[in-house]
């Protein structure tokens, strides 16, 4: 199984020939292939491939609807039809029939529409802000995102960070970040950054402006 991006190194996508290697060696010895691909749509951007191309190298495909594709929830499983039919009993089970999904499915299809077509420009504008945040001495990973999100390395350990965070939404109204986590050293501390269409509302400038705002209001960070 392989991950498209992994979340939890910071986004980061094999390269696409190391996809295509990994695909072959699986086929040859007849070992299932199945790609998380609950972000397929940004890897896909990022890839500059084709989404059927992608999904080919696998036996078994995920897709989420609700992260990149903003739908209200749910996602499919593509692959065999035979193994597929295998799997109609604990879709059954887990509430995926078409008189409880249709929603869901709809959302998506909204989605595709309207969100798929922007997955480059939005991976456009997390490489310019990563960028921003550089230039402004923060760290980011990686240095050059490579889909729609990273992780960025903020002063200061995650309870006081997320602590700042609730002051600062009171303050302004502005809701930065939903969670940290330890940046393999005390004092700093990893939180996510993802675009999507909110990020039409607001500059780089301000972004970054907004992050050095809430440590200069960090109890943790300015003493």
């Amino acid at each position: 199984m392989v991950e498209l991006p992994v979340r939890r190194a910071a986004y980061q996508l094999l390269p696409l020939s190391e996809l295509r290697r990994i695909s072959d060696w699986c086929r040859n010895n007849q070992v299932h292939f199945h790609i998380d691909g609950a972000r397929l749509w940004e890897a896909a951007a990022s890839y500059g491939a084709d989404l059927a191309d992608l999904g080919a190298l696998a036996d078994t495909v995920y897709v989420s609807f609700y992260k990149g594709l903003g739908g209200l929830a749910g996602a499919a499983l593509a692959g065999d039809r035979e193994l597929l039919g295998r799997f109609q009993v604990w879709k059954k089970r887990f509430g995926g029939d078409v008189n409880t999904a249709f929603p869901f499915a709809l959302s998506a299809l909204d989605g595709l529409d309207k969100r798929l077509p922007r997955m480059p420009a939005y991976l456009d504008r997390a490489r310019k802000l990563a960028a921003a945040f550089a230039n402004r001495g923060f760290q980011t990973v990686p240095a050059v995102p490579h889909v729609n999100a990273f992780q960025v390395i903020l002063p200061g350990e995650p309870a006081s960070l997320m602590a700042a965070t609730r002051g600062f939404a009171h303050r302004r109204g502005i809701w930065l970040f939903n969670a940290f986590i330890p940046a393999g050293d005390p004092d700093r501390s990893r939180t996510e950054i993802v675009i999507g269409d909110a990020a039409e509302h607001y500059s780089d400038d301000e972004a970054v402006s907004w992050v050095e705002e809430l440590l200069r209001q960090d109890p943790a960070v300015s003493s």
